[in-house]
């Protein structure tokens, strides 16, 4: 009887550990308060995303006559899509000079530049065989991945060229009750520096955060909480638990 007791004992402490997380440590900007408007600052919207080596973007060049454009434009291939000149899907591959090639106009540097500052460079290159000519560039290779405590790890990528860590977390399927909203960090390497950032999604200032909105290769790792910690595979008291626990069925067993 004594034993049964025990092992009652036991299975109240397993599940009171699992739970000792409070509610407001999992919810995201706890805190917020209703009403409350505040200015977002437009003018740094196409500087969010620079355009780098490695990268891959897509470049359609048009004029009036679309014969006339056709020679700077990649070829179409079966699929109906663009192919790639040195790089890879369907777009121009960004060399190590941060340079791309154009049919018919030659390399020219875009790494550095916005995609709407990267469109007036190829624009004034190649007015000088156009008259008028319209130019849209797209990064097609804008990616964010995510590691840690989300529902989803891996990569994914960036429509539209702007993602704030919100947006990312709920397309990795959101942060569990076994992370540390406090803690996520913000992995982000640019112009040949790798950086450190420690964020915190569980406070209504991350709207706030310079790091609010994510950019082309950053990784995010979200931590894991004492409740992860301690139900881990390789956690002492798992192990330490488990064979309590196998010690009092066997006696149980032993009794009948």
């Amino acid at each position: 009887m004594i034993i049964k007791h025990l092992l009652a004992v036991f299975t109240i402490i397993i599940f009171t550990a699992i739970s000792c997380t409070p509610a407001s440590k999992t919810m995201y900007a706890y805190g917020l308060q209703p009403d409350i408007i505040e200015k977002i600052d437009q003018a740094n919207y196409g500087d969010l995303q620079k355009i780098q080596v490695g990268d891959v973007v897509q470049v359609k060049v048009s004029v009036i006559d679309p014969k006339q454009s056709e020679p700077f434009n990649l070829p179409q291939t079966a699929g109906g899509g663009s192919g790639a000149t040195g790089g890879r899907g369907s777009g121009y591959a960004v060399d190590k000079e941060g340079m791309i090639e154009l049919p018919n106009v030659g390399f020219v540097k875009i790494a550095g530049y916005s995609s709407r500052d990267a469109r007036e460079v190829i624009r004034k290159e190649v007015a000088k065989y156009l008259i008028a000519p319209w130019v849209d560039v797209v990064v097609i290779s804008y990616k964010v991945t995510f590691i840690g405590e989300v529902v989803t790890q891996g990569p994914i990528t960036i429509p539209n060229e702007r993602l704030s860590i919100i947006e990312g977390i709920a397309q990795a399927g959101g942060l569990p009750p076994t992370a540390r909203y406090d803690r996520v960090w913000l992995i982000r390497e640019e112009n040949g520096e790798r950086s450190y950032h420690l964020l915190n999604i569980n406070s209504p200032k991350i709207f706030q955060s310079e790091y609010y909105y994510l950019r082309n290769n950053d990784i995010v790792y979200a931590e894991p909480n004492k409740t992860k910690q301690f139900l881990g595979a390789n956690a002492p008291y798992v192990t330490a638990f488990t064979l309590a626990a196998s010690v009092m069925a066997l006696t149980l067993a032993l009794l009948k």
